[in-house]
This record gives structure tokens, sequence and C-alpha cells, in this order.
């Protein structure tokens, strides 16, 4: 699997405290969610990303020991993304990007690195990969899979660096994707409905076979559009939550590693649900759980 968007500085603000900066970013959680998932058969993860000058060395070491394949990133001469994020308890009240890095374009990888994949997951956080490098990939490699987190497309940067969720140029994205995952408020960006089946089939018709929601503690909707058939993934709750960050990055990484695995889309959905529940009861990358405990817990 190669993974592709921009690794980031996570500055969270909780409680009107500031913690230590975290490494963040969808890639991150991905990465080692994955490889925690998927390395067991063998086959290595990698990412394609982008940092800037002021990027931790103690983030790239600490990818490195989770067994994450970097040959893949490149160093730009600008600064690292980076979010500042603000919560009241586990709830976030605010997202702002303090920089963003350069894009990535399909000048910065070579066709050898994507042709050793089974599945391109694009885990995106800021617009940061050019257009046209989707519809390079799905040209020059139609058997791949691809599959994308739909956050990163619809989110554009304020004057005052706060976020904005507009759908302006997606369908020119999803037309080349497999498998699309969303949270409920992204999902009313794309499709103005209250109806999350509605949402779901609108957005196959736009190129996606498989289409993810996630709403929280709601739970999820998976549908399936080769035999159109909807799935619902209740969310496993554990009594403590101590942060919510990466919850859908976690799911969604989760979800394509057992995919892969066994093309099973509803245990598959179920398998993500109870991984993200030990997600939430660390902070940040910390709560990412092995396969075992996994599927110790794992009830269907």
């Amino acid at each position: 699997m190669l993974i592709i968007g921009h690794l980031c500085i996570d500055e969270k603000i909780i409680n009107n405290r500031k913690k230590p900066l975290e490494l963040g970013g969808s890639v991150a959680y991905a990465s080692i969610t994955c490889t925690k998932n998927y390395n067991y058969e063998g086959s290595q993860i990698k990412i394609l990303s982008k940092i800037g000058y002021d990027f931790p060395d103690e983030f790239i070491q600490l990818l490195l020991d989770n067994d994450v394949n970097l040959d893949n990133i490149i160093k730009a001469n600008c600064k690292s993304t980076h979010y500042i994020l603000k919560y009241v308890g586990d709830k976030r009240i605010s997202l702002k990007l303090d920089s963003v890095c350069e894009k990535i374009s399909k000048h910065d990888v070579t066709e050898r690195v994507i042709r050793g994949n089974k599945l391109i997951y694009y885990a995106l956080i800021a617009n940061e990969i050019e257009f046209n490098f989707f519809k390079w990939l799905k040209t020059c490699f139609p058997n791949k899979i691809t599959a994308l987190d739909i956050q990163g497309c619809l989110r554009y940067r304020n004057s005052d660096n706060t976020i904005s969720l507009k759908r302006k140029g997606i369908n020119k994205v999803l037309k080349y994707i497999d498998i699309l995952k969303m949270a409920d408020y992204e999902s009313k960006v794309l499709v103005k409905s209250d109806d999350y089946k509605y949402i779901a089939r609108s957005a196959t018709k736009l190129g996606p076979k498989i289409v993810i929601i996630t709403c929280g503690q709601k739970g999820s909707l998976i549908y399936n559009s080769e035999n159109d058939k909807f799935y619902r993934i209740p969310a496993v709750i554990p009594e403590n939550i101590v942060d919510v960050t990466g919850t859908g990055d976690v799911y969604f990484s989760s979800f394509l590693s057992e995919y892969l695995r066994t093309k099973d889309i509803k245990y598959s959905g179920h398998y993500a649900a109870t991984f993200v529940s030990f997600l939430i009861q660390k902070r940040g990358l910390n709560g990412i759980p092995s396969r075992e405990l996994v599927l110790d817990k794992l009830e269907i």
C-alpha cells in the first residue's frame, strides 16, 4: 500500500493549555495503523509525502520505529504543514492551518514506486495534491485500487488561517477514486441532503464504487454500488475517551487494510470500528493497537 499526503505538525490546545507538539496528518495515523495490520503479510507500507525544514527529527524517528518506509519523503525549502487544534474536553472547537508545505505532484514519484502497491490511499489534509495527479495515476495504472478520504480535498484556508469546507473541483477527483470515505458533515458538503443513503448513492454516480460515511458515536454507513447494498456499522464506545484525534484516519486505514485481505465490506467495517475504540483511549498515536488486540475484542 502507498499512502500519499502531507505529514504535519499538530499543535494542540486543550482546555486552554498548550500541549507539546505532536506528529500529525492522516498519513502518520494511516501508515502506523496499516503497518500494525497489514505488514504481517510481508508487504511494507510506503508513504509519499513532503515536509519542510522545520519538521522535527523525532517525528521521523517515530515513523521509522514503526517500520514505515520513508524512502519517498521529500524535504522542501519551506515550512511544514502545521495545524493548530483547540479542544474543550474531547471536543474540537477550532482548527487553524498555520502553514502548508509544497503540493505533491506526479514528478515527485516514480512509476516503479506506484507499481509495487495494490492500493493507493490519498490521505489528504490540506489540498496538497495537484488535481492532475489523480488522473495521471489512474490512467497509467487503471488496475490499482484508489481510496480517498475527502477531508483534504474540501479544506480551504481563509485569510485568518481558519478552514472552510468547499466542494470546489471535487468532481474532477472522484472520477478517479474507487473507495471514498467522508465524515457526516463532509458528506453534506458533497451532496446537499440529510439522507445519508441518498448521499452515498449520489456519490457513487461521481465515480467511487464503495462509499463510507462516518457518524462519530452513531457509527458508520457503508454503501457498495456493485450490489446496491448498505451496511450499518455500530460504533464501539469505550468507557474512557481521552483523545478523538485521528479517528477518521484510523477507521479508514484499518478498514482498507482488512478489506485488502478479506474483500469483506461488513467484516472490515466492524474491524475498523473496534480498532478505533482502542485509539481514543490514549493520546495521539499512542492509542494505535496491534492486530491481535483488535481481534480479541472483535464481535460481529
